[in-house]
Formats: structure tokens, C-alpha cells, sequence
């Protein structure tokens, strides 16, 4: 399993510092940074810039130890962002302890360093030894550089963010402008369409539509022809006219008279 810490990225805060079995005793703030150095060890440095100033390093087998003891199962990822999590949070405390005689915020012995990301959630304690100087003028000379160095990168990762913000005001303040303009075009042009409508609207209603009066004479004028029948084409032969067939062929005028005659002699008899 990879214990690197290359990756580990600093950590900041204010602890609230607590007297063990004794009188509470107003305390100086106390500032701590967390850091990682080589990639193998976890330093812990705690000071109030006064007459307390703590200190730990742990190694990677240390740091595997206080995860069994704390209790954090997952990938060693996992551990060090619960570390993270719970260092970064408002339930980070110092603990000082030492002779009850000597317990005032300035004879402590020892210092107990603990946090917790929730409530419910593991307790992570890790104890520190106290410097003496030039050590303890070390660490807070440590502590202030690199709270200095945070500081300006998250000052200048703001400038960036504000410049690139006022950017995007002016691209947008541009595009708005032209959107604007762009529908007052819109809108004018819409305008002229409709009073167009109106004044077409207007002149149809005035001058109604001329009609082809000289189409509607020759129209009237032509008679209506009555559909016959059409006739039975036959060839025409030269010298003949040609002959119509009928259904019934009427009998002589001389013929019906004489039969008409014939018929009232045998009636006499």
C-alpha cells in the first residue's frame, strides 16, 4: 500500500486551546499548520507566538499506526482525507496538561492535538512536544511564512478570478448592447410590415378590384347551343345523297287511300 504524501496539500487553522482538570484560564489563540516534508513524514506545528509552541513529526509506519487507532478503513486516499477533513474543520482543539501548579497557559508539559469532522464521527489525537528556543522561534518563524505564502496564492488566484470576471462584465455588457440593438431592428422592421398591411388593407377597400367587362360581354353575347344527338357517319358515294335509316318507314299516301277504299267496299256487303 502507497503511504506517499507528496500530494498532501498544507493545512491551516485556529485551534481552540482548553486547560486539562483545571480552572478555565483565558489562553492566547493558537495557530497550527499541518504540512508534509519529503513525502514520507506529517509534521504538526501549534504556537501562540507567546510561550507555547508544539511540535510533531510522523512517519508513515506512525501515521499507519494512529489510522488503526482512530479507526479508518478505506485506501490510505481515504485516511488522509478524513485527516484533512477533520483539521479543516470547527471542531479542532489543544489540550494543555501538566502539575496543577504549573497550569496557567504557561507551564504546560504536554499538549494533546485533536480533531473531529462531525460529531459521531472518529476522533484523531495526536500528541506534541513542546520547543525551546532557537526551535520554537523556528516553527513560528515557519508558521508565519507559510500562512504568508497560502495568503498570496489565494490573493493572487483572486485577482485572476476578478480580472477574468471583469472580463466576462464587458463581453457581456458587449453582447447585451448588440442584442439590444438587434431588437430595436426587429422591432422596426415589424413596424414598417404592419403599417405596409394597412395602408394595402386601406387601399383595397377604396378602390375595389376592376373586372374584364370586355371578357363578360364577349361571354354574353355568345348564344348558348343546344347538344344534339350526333349523327351516323356513312361514306359518301359520288351521284348519290347520302341515305338516312330510320326505325319506321311511313307507307305511300296513294297506297293508304286505296286500302282505306278496299275496306269500306267490304264493309257494304
Amino acid at each position: 500500500m502507497s503511504t506517499d504524501l507528496k500530494d498532501f496539500q498544507p493545512l491551516f487553522g485556529e485551534a481552540k486551546a482548553e486547560l486539562e482538570a483545571a480552572t478555565p484560564h483565558a489562553l492566547l489563540p493558537f495557530l497550527y499548520i499541518i504540512q508534509a516534508l519529503d513525502g514520507s513524514k506529517l509534521r504538526v506545528q501549534i504556537t501562540d507566538f507567546h510561550s507555547n509552541t508544539w511540535e510533531t513529526v510522523k512517519t508513515a509506519d506512525q501515521l499507519e499506526q494512529l489510522r488503526d487507532e482512530v479507526g479508518i478503513g478505506g485506501s490510505w486516499h481515504d485516511f488522509l482525507s478524513y485527516l484533512g477533513a477533520a483539521f479543516s474543520s470547527d471542531n479542532v482543539k489543544l489540550i494543555l496538561g501538566g502539575p496543577t501548579s504549573s497550569v496557567g497557559g504557561y507551564g504546560a508539559t504536554f499538549a494533546k492535538f485533536t480533531a473531529q469532522k462531525s460529531k459521531g464521527m472518529p476522533r484523531v489525537s495526536i500528541y506534541l512536544k513542546k520547543l525551546a528556543d532557537p526551535l520554537a522561534s523556528d516553527a513560528m518563524g515557519n508558521i508565519s511564512v507559510e500562512i504568508f505564502r497560502a495568503f498570496k496564492q489565494k490573493s493572487d488566484a483572486l485577482v485572476m478570478a476578478e480580472g477574468h470576471l471583469s472580463q466576462m462584465s464587458v463581453i457581456m455588457a458587449s453582447e447585451k448592447e448588440k442584442t439590444e440593438q438587434l431588437q430595436k431592428q426587429l422591432e422596426t422592421y415589424g413596424f414598417s410590415n404592419k403599417k405596409r398591411g394597412r395602408k394595402v388593407a386601406s387601399s383595397q377597400s377604396i378602390y375595389p378590384p376592376m373586372r374584364d367587362t370586355s371578357l363578360q360581354s364577349e361571354i354574353d353575347a355568345t348564344p348558348l347551343q343546344t347538344q344534339t344527338p350526333p349523327e351516323t357517319s356513312q361514306p359518301l358515294v359520288l351521284g348519290k345523297p347520302p341515305t338516312v335509316k330510320s326505325k319506321a318507314r311511313a307507307a305511300p299516301a296513294s297506297r293508304r287511300a286505296k286500302q282505306r277504299g278496299v275496306h269500306l267496299a267490304d264493309n257494304d256487303d
